[in-house]
């Protein structure tokens, strides 16, 4: 198991030694970055086959660029297994692949006859050793047991290894994935890979003023806000997340008009060719900013991100940790991420961050608008300000998630502009909002689930 880092290779060992024990359900719980996929693709080979019919392993995933990264993993640490896709116009060519790596919508889909799943039945589950599942808090939906169903992973006499991989094992549905993976069996904490050097530590910044903004006032106010914290360090790699398709010409125009043209989005709708253009353009450094909605909130490799602008509100803890965990994965020249929430993320989650509710589709038609100004836009009223004070901008900085949570009452650092432009800043004692925020990210890590 070359190039594993040590929870890596104990990550193995554990699984290896369950199988032994006859537990064939297993959970794994590690934060994003921490390389996953790099654990089951150093796996695979080493899971033993009850049978010697049983030699395949299937890996299940749920988007495009999911689909790839491990199929290129698989390779990296594997070339002389044979990988097959089925994803979209892929399918598996080979007749006895090793591994097959497929969509969860590929392998539950209808033929141009109606016959529903037939990529599936393609598939022996005689000939399959283990079912891996990446981002397994997904595993719960209706086409996962589908697919569980067919390979008899779920009756209690089956000898397939169901192995699923998630940093967040709560789900904000809060369906429990005990009956499908059985209790976490192993787990490793955030800020403990922090720490120790294996993930980014992240600068925080939250921004916020005390009245409501007209949505090209607010994502011009956004921008400025970058320029003010991102452009004096020097970030290069900026991911933008915004909640409505609207949005993206908007925010990239108010990029455009400060005088900065390296920006690009991508959304669900997006061409496969196109998105990986783009991807890798972002990812080669030739693309500065990319604005994305709905696509990069979890599974996708961008070590290289430096900065996140949180445009968009969210209620569930879970989603915010898989935003910013975009940007906690190592990189050449980093030392660290900036992530600037300009929707108060942090400070709303503190009072229901174990309350893993879903994001409520009609607060978040507009994260900047109140119901009450949405029912005024309905109404063709005016929504919010054209323009916006500096003197009622609010600026809460935060130097790294360590001096967060050192101890129970730590320095606050208030950032407000001064009358000649200036910035200064007002120390205050405050409770750690990271205090609470590692207790959730322990407690996502650790939880046993009931």
């Amino acid at each position: 198991m070359s190039e594993l880092r040590d929870y890596q290779a104990r990550c193995i060992d554990i699984t290896i030694n369950s199988l032994k024990q006859g537990i064939y359900r297993q959970l794994i719980s590690l934060p994003t970055g921490s390389g996953k996929t790099v654990i089951f693709a150093n796996l695979i080979p080493m899971i033993p086959s009850p049978n010697p019919q049983a030699t395949k392993v299937l890996v299940l995933a749920h988007r495009l660029e999911l689909i790839e990264q491990a199929r290129d993993q698989i390779l990296r640490f594997n070339p002389d297994l044979v990988v097959d896709v089925e994803q979209g116009y892929q399918e598996s060519l080979s007749l006895s692949p090793d591994v097959v790596v497929a969509s969860i919508l590929s392998l539950t889909s209808t033929d141009g006859q109606g016959t529903k799943g037939h990529r599936l039945q393609k598939l022996n589950p005689k000939e399959f050793k283990a079912i891996i599942v990446d981002e397994a808090h997904h595993g719960v939906s209706k086409s996962y047991k589908t697919i569980f169903d067919y390979f008899g992973v779920l009756k209690r006499n089956s000898t397939t290894l169901l192995w699923g991989c998630t940093a967040t094992p709560t789900r904000t549905d809060k369906q429990s994935l005990t009956p499908i993976f059985g209790p976490v069996l192993y787990s490793v904490n955030m800020m403990e890979l922090i720490n120790n050097g294996f993930l980014s530590d992240m600068q925080i910044v939250t921004a916020k003023t005390n009245e409501q903004l007209e949505v090209n006032t607010y994502y011009k106010f956004v921008v400025d806000k970058w320029m003010q914290f991102a452009l004096p360090q020097h970030r290069k790699s900026t991911l933008v997340f915004v909640k409505k398709l609207q949005d993206i010409p908007i925010i990239c125009r108010a990029f455009n008009d400060a005088g900065f043209q390296s920006i690009n989005s991508v959304t669900q709708d997006t061409e496969p060719s196109k998105r990986e253009t783009v991807m890798n353009d972002f990812k080669n450094g030739a693309l500065s900013i990319l604005v994305n909605c709905e696509i990069f909130i979890e599974g996708v490799d961008l070590p290289q991100v430096d900065c996140i602008l949180l445009t968009r509100k969210t209620k569930s803890p879970a989603f915010l940790y898989q935003m910013i965990g975009r940007g906690s994965r190592l990189h050449p020249g980093k030392s660290d991420c900036l992530v600037i929430d300009f929707q108060t993320n942090f400070e709303r989650l503190i009072h229901d961050i174990f309350n893993n509710t879903e994001d409520d589709p009609e607060e978040l038609q507009n994260g900047w608008f109140s119901k009450k100004q949405l029912r005024l836009w309905k109404a063709g009223e005016d929504l919010g300000a054209e323009h916006y004070d500096e003197n009622d901008v609010e600026i809460s900085q935060y130097n790294s998630i360590q001096e967060m949570i050192q101890t129970d009452s730590v320095t606050k650092h208030r950032v407000e502009r001064n009358d000649n432009e200036s910035t200064a800043p007002i120390i205050s004692a405050a409770t750690s909002l990271f205090d609470v925020i590692n207790d959730c990210i322990e407690a996502l890590s650790n939880i046993r689930l009931q």
